[in-house]
């Protein structure tokens, strides 16, 4: 049995925009998202922001009723009123760590409102040690406690929230851009205190974030949204290293990389539209450099492709999915992505025709 389930999840947003008419939009932040997360498994959902990851964060935890859908956790179904049994099974690690506790109160207070609010410990005493064990498990020491969040560094801040959201022992752990606002060493240090409590908890955690590098280092499974809806869903290794959907690829050519012989293989057109007004068919197809006719038209479901869960159209026309630059470490060999080059042709980059059935012309493809 999967240890959260989220099955056809949707929220919608009515925003009004005033005057005599009193006309109002509706806004589909998150339309038909489902997946599934195992006992001790990390989750990573990716998109860029505006995408509705941040959403479906605050549906698993209770803080926004979906308009659609069912969430379940370890068998048990979470309801729209949530209860204080249901707040313990999944708890919430807030994208701003500095907005999250009371600048005029100290961090051992902070810390203690879960455990007051949810009558877990009632006894001072008990309550008190098992705040003291839980920050020494975060790397933070009895101390920082007489701390207020103005006294203490950004990473230092981030490990109390993570420690606030643990005293209820949570059976998952939802983490809304944990590393954000946080230096490359600092970030390390968090990710590998995250797997490190995963596999002395035995943790389930959905890590919510628009940094592919971070996603990488940590997830077993990758989703990524555009506009409200899933495009790819897979295993971490091949959704965020070899991506079968354009707008995945488009992704992790966004990444920066010090290769200077790294091209870019998909860059997207325009800016991404409104979800008030989001594109008949493809949500992606305006700013695809792949798309055709049929993607205006209709839109496509998720189906199994390769290993993972692809919405394109155009996976099967264009050959995908490509390795990208990079990707794979050392030690591992390259697969083979096409046949050997005519000898009249450039050693260093070599090309592959993949003819598109209705098109005159070909797309010419860089592959590694």
């Amino acid at each position: 049995m999967s240890m959260l389930v989220a099955e056809g999840l949707e929220k919608h947003f009515r925003i009004d925009h005033g005057g005599w008419q009193k006309s109002s939009v509706l806004v589909r932040a998150v339309s038909e998202v489902s997946f599934a997360v195992e006992r001790g498994e990390v989750m990573t959902i990716v998109g860029e922001s505006g995408c509705g990851k941040s959403t479906v964060a605050r549906m698993l935890v209770g803080l926004v009723e979906p308009t659609r859908g069912t969430i379940a956790v370890d068998g048990v179904e979470l309801r729209p009123e949530r209860t204080a049994r249901d707040r313990r099974l999944i708890q919430l690690v807030a994208q701003n760590p500095w907005s999250a506790f009371n600048r005029r109160r100290t961090l051992g207070h902070s810390l203690a409102q879960p455990l007051l609010v949810n009558k877990v410990e009632t006894d001072r005493r008990q309550r008190r040690a098992r705040i003291e064990e839980m920050v020494e498990r975060v790397g933070l020491s009895a101390a920082h406690l007489a701390s207020r969040p103005s006294d203490v560094s950004g990473g230092e801040l981030a490990r109390a929230a993570l420690a606030r959201a643990l005293l209820l022992s949570p059976k998952v752990l939802v983490l809304d851009e944990p590393t954000a606002s946080l230096d490359a060493s600092v970030k390390a240090t968090v990710i590998d205190l995250l797997r490190e409590l995963r596999a002395d908890l035995d943790l389930s955690i959905v890590l919510i974030t628009h940094e592919i590098d971070v996603a990488r280092m940590i997830a077993d499974r990758a989703a990524v949204m555009y506009l409200g809806r899933l495009v790819e869903s897979g295993a971490a290794e091949l959704v965020l290293r070899r991506p079968s959907h354009p707008y995945t690829r488009m992704l992790l050519d966004s990444v920066p990389d010090p290769d200077p012989d790294h091209r870019e293989l998909a860059a997207a057109k325009g800016e991404v539209p409104s979800s008030a007004a989001a594109p008949h068919g493809c949500a992606y197809h305006p700013r695809c450099h792949l798309a055709s006719d049929e993607c205006g038209q209709e839109r496509p479901e998720l189906l199994q492709h390769a290993g993972v869960e692809v919405a394109c159209h155009r996976i099967l026309d264009v050959g995908m999915p490509l390795l990208m630059p990079g990707s794979l470490p050392e030690d591992r060999p390259e697969p083979a992505v096409a046949p050997d080059p005519p000898a009249d042709c450039a050693r260093d980059t070599p090309t592959v025709d993949l003819p598109h059935p209705q098109a005159d012309v070909t797309d010419r493809l860089e592959v590694r």
